[in-house]
């Protein structure tokens, strides 16, 4: 049984939306919900123009005061983690798979044509 060379444009375009599109979306939704609500509880959209010692003054008295605000924030950490290891993990699965496809001769190579350079 011979296996012919492979394309493997169609599978890598779905695998890269799902491991590296989708938890990078998740953790923007979940730090989108945190600078939302610091601009509620601040009372003022512009706080991001703040010096970064008056965001921090800000930050340690939402994390004292609010216990919502630490879950948000628990939220946030926790994605920034799984969004982390779906990248490692996703991005060596990816070069490992191109790897031994390659090894054994299963991709096609678009700068020698589809059989290698003795196709005309």
């Amino acid at each position: 049984m011979e296996i012919f060379p492979l394309d493997p444009t169609p599978f890598v375009i779905p695998y890269a939306i799902l491991v590296f599109v989708v938890p990078f979306i998740v953790f923007l939704y979940y730090n989108l919900q945190k600078f939302i609500f610091v601009c509620k509880e601040e009372d003022s959209p512009f706080w991001i123009f703040y010096s970064l010692k008056e965001k921090l003054r800000i930050v340690r008295e939402l994390t004292q005061k609010n216990p919502e605000y630490k879950i948000i924030s628990r939220k946030v950490e926790k994605m920034l983690v799984v969004t982390l290891f779906c990248w490692i993990l996703g991005f060596t699965i990816l070069c490992t798979t191109v790897f031994l496809m390659d090894q054994n001769n299963l991709l096609i190579n678009h700068s020698k044509g589809l059989y290698g350079s003795s196709e005309k």
